[in-house]
């Protein structure tokens, strides 16, 4: 890792610093509070846009080390840490400083100055409206365009750099005293004891300009937020995205739709619009006015009476808090939360005033139904009476025209026998009558005692005297 010797105006001393990265955080920060905790937690910065493309937030950006990110970057100020990876394009409106070993996969557009670290690769095409200060070994694959200067780096070693300081102490004539302090001022480790700190101050701190902050060795794919540590969330942010974090901490008016995976507590601020599932190893705290719509799973739980859950709920325990003036840290304030007793019958009653508000709308609902039903009804109803209609007069049609048939065909003469009453009424009854007329002209009389054969009854002549 590089290290950096800068000279601090305000407090008048040299402090050195490990890498070019907390350089710029120094710088940005103001204050010589440089430590990778600071980067150990996801902040959101309020009114930020997460989707599963890309990411909008008008505030800076700051990127840990070993981060890769697979979505577009839509930011106001940019800063990498070292070896992070981007694998979609960057657009940024104002600097973008970049670490030793990073990796831009496509296009970089920069609203101000762009400063490239040691062994930076850039496979796209970099656009800076500044000047652009490329460090040793860095690769512009795409090309790039600047409006500005264009610096190329090629540092001093930092031994060398001692050697030269040491030199000029020695030339003006200082003692070995003299530049043993110097030498002590010079690598000076002027950091805070983070673990001194109240969580309080941290937060004021990370928090300082609305940055938005990705941990050290988070996984950013365009399905998924990997978060090693902490995730804490601004106000008024939408987030479409399935997270995956050590503790989770929303903030007032967030709208989350997607899974929530923590290994510790979540809380939910006032007014946050939930829809997905949680799941949650610690305590589910949800603050006033929220709307929870899915599944829930979490070791106990303190709900607020005036937030609402449809879904399945799958807790220890489940608490009801009350007041107006309820915030989110007090969820160990008895006075606040009811007993187990109390929060029970509280959840019934709301539950019961659920039911009741339904009800009529359920009523309404069927009443609806019913009148598709009985207009169903109806329709069936009329199409049948027409289809009757229909068939009594094709019926009678039927039967006037074999009434008129039957009055065109003429009366048989008495000599001959009526072969049939009616005349036929189709083919097949005409032909079964043609059938039956062959087998009596076929017919023959046989005598069974002598076997001669009788004349048939048409043949058959009269005798006269016989009647």
């Amino acid at each position: 890792m590089n290290e950096i010797i800068a000279y601090n105006r305000n407090q008048q001393k040299t402090i050195n610093y490990k890498s070019v990265f907390y350089y710029s955080i120094h710088n940005t920060f103001g204050a010589d509070i440089i430590s990778e905790k600071f980067l150990a937690t996801l902040i959101i910065p309020d009114n930020a846009v997460i989707e599963k493309e890309a990411i909008f937030t008008q505030s800076n950006m700051i990127i840990g080390h070993h981060a890769s990110i697979q979505r577009r970057l839509y930011v106001g100020f940019l800063m990498t840490g070292e070896s992070v990876i981007m694998e979609e394009e960057v657009e940024s409106n104002g600097d973008i400083r970049a670490d030793v070993w990073c990796r831009f996969e496509k296009n970089v557009n920069c609203g101000g100055d762009a400063y490239l670290s040691e062994f930076t690769v850039v496979n796209g095409k970099i656009v800076v409206e500044g000047d652009l200060d490329i460090g040793k070994n860095v690769k512009l694959n795409g090309g790039f365009l600047s409006k500005g200067w264009v610096v190329v780096r090629n540092q001093l070693p930092i031994m060398v750099f001692i050697f030269l300081y040491i030199r000029e102490l020695i030339g003006i004539g200082k003692t070995n005293e003299e530049i043993d302090k110097a030498l002590n001022e010079l690598f000076l480790d002027d950091e805070i004891d983070i673990e001194k700190l109240k969580e309080a101050n941290i937060s004021d701190i990370l928090n300082h300009g609305g940055f938005f902050i990705i941990p050290v060795g988070a996984k950013i794919s365009k399905g998924v937020f990997n978060i090693p540590e902490n995730a804490v969330v601004g106000k008024n942010c939408r987030i479409d995205e399935n997270l995956y974090c050590s503790r989770f901490e929303g903030g007032p008016d967030m709208t989350y739709v997607g899974f929530l995976r923590s290994r510790g507590d979540v809380w939910l601020a006032e007014g946050t619009k939930f829809r997905g599932e949680i799941q949650s190893s610690g305590k589910l705290i949800v603050g006033k006015n929220v709307s929870i719509i899915g599944k829930i799973s979490a070791k106990s739980a303190v709900i607020h009476e005036t937030s609402r859950i449809e879904g399945k709920t799958s807790c220890g325990s489940i608490r009801v808090a009350t007041g107006d003036d309820f915030e989110l840290a007090d969820y160990k304030n008895k006075e606040k939360i009811l007993s187990k007793t109390e929060s029970y019958e509280k959840l019934k009653s709301i539950r019961n005033e659920k039911e009741t508000v339904r009800k009529p709308k359920k009523a309404a609902e069927k009443t609806k139904a019913e009148k598709e039903t009985e207009a169903e009804a109806e329709q069936t109803k009329a199409d049948e009476k027409i289809a009757a209609e229909e068939k009594i007069a094709a019926e009678e049609k039927i039967a006037v025209e074999e009434n008129e048939e039957n009055e065109s065909v003429e009366p048989s003469s008495e000599s001959e026998p009526e072969k049939k009453d009616e005349a036929p009424k189709s083919r097949r009854q005409k032909r079964r009558a043609a059938r039956s007329n062959k087998s009596k002209d076929d017919l023959t009389i046989v005598n069974i005692f002598t076997g001669e054969n009788i004349e048939k009854p048409e043949e058959r002549k009269e005798i006269p005297g016989s009647e």
